[in-house]
């Protein structure tokens, strides 16, 4: 197990790996020669209805067509009377559920404004006092970083880092894991990882867990008996269950539950290091020194962070 102190934050702690692997080959992506198809018919096939709009918002609609809309449902009661007082008072309620005391819409809440007052910030004070940096942004994109971290609300990277647009590509899951090399099975990481690698040109891979990681709790807790309680949690953090058989075979039978898992939030980041040596473009960058692995962790509880580094190297191949 690596040696992590958590007092110390701005130090690299080294764990060696050693891999002996066979000469690999370089993965390319191949661009398709053929001809996109050609048209049969230059026009629909079929012409969909016109979708039905709901007024929601009045300010969305304007003044004249939300009276209008209420005055087609007006005429509609008055000539049909059969509707009768039922239909009247069904009109009345949705047009009050419409409408609120100040004219505006009854839909809107305080997390909308949240969303809408945040962009408004930004806007105001990053995207428009930094024009020459989102104007280079609108060209294109060059990150220097690709980060694996949680998805837990209290870790965004961007924040705990101070990164700034366009320094890091992110993927964020439950506890921040790096799953092998597989086409079909989690191949929404693969493709970030190969995209990240061979098109971005990353310089540095960061695996960031974190304290406190609920998904890391979960591998320690679930029991893995055949029975299953989740979807698709257990599944995905089975990723991390070598770190969990290791957090176990190197912590005592009487260390706290808490510690256990503060020890293999830290062995599933070296378990996700490990994973990405599966990745062929990976491997190649580490041989030709153009790409670097790192680990991290970041005490939110004592705010510190740690960071170490997984030296690769290949061993000579040997003829008997």
């Amino acid at each position: 197990m690596s040696t992590f102190n958590t007092c110390l934050s701005s130090q690299i702690f080294t764990t060696t790996s050693r891999v002996a692997l066979r000469p690999i080959s370089t993965a390319r992506l191949s661009s398709s020669a053929s001809t996109p198809p050609i048209l049969i018919r230059n026009e629909p096939v079929f012409a969909a209805p016109a979708p039905i709009i709901h007024p929601l918002l009045k300010e969305d609609m304007g003044k004249d067509s939300y009276e209008e809309a209420i005055a087609g449902l007006q005429k509609l009661l008055s000539e049909n009377g059969e509707l009768g007082p039922v239909a009247a008072a069904k009109i009345e309620e949705i047009t009050a559920e419409l409408k609120t005391a100040d004219g505006s819409a009854g839909i809107s809440s305080e997390s909308v404004e949240r969303l809408k007052t945040g962009f408004v910030t930004f806007k105001k004070e990053k995207y428009e006092k930094n024009p020459a940096l989102y104007g280079e942004l609108a060209k294109g994109q060059s990150p220097t970083y690709m980060v694996f971290a949680c998805s837990d609300s209290r870790v965004c990277p961007s924040h705990v880092l101070d990164l700034q647009p366009g320094e890091a590509f992110v993927v964020r899951n439950v506890a921040n894991l790096v799953p092998p090399f597989d086409k079909t099975k989690f191949s929404g990481v693969g493709a970030a990882v190969e995209y990240a690698v061979l098109h971005l040109k990353v310089k540095e891979i960061v695996v960031i867990g974190h304290s406190a990681c609920g998904g890391i709790k979960g591998v320690m807790s679930f029991p893995y008996d055949g029975s299953t309680s989740t979807d698709f949690i257990e599944d995905w953090v089975s990723i991390a269950l070598p770190a969990k058989n290791k957090t176990l075979a190197d912590c005592g039978k009487d260390t706290p539950f808490g510690d256990q898992c503060a020890t293999c939030e830290k062995e599933a980041v070296n378990v996700s290091l490990g994973n990405l040596l599966s990745y062929p473009f990976v491997r190649e960058g580490l041989v030709k020194k153009t790409l670097a692995l790192k680990g991290g962790h970041y005490d939110f509880v004592k705010g510190s962070f740690e960071l170490w580094a997984l030296n690769f190297s290949l061993s000579p191949s040997l003829s008997v």
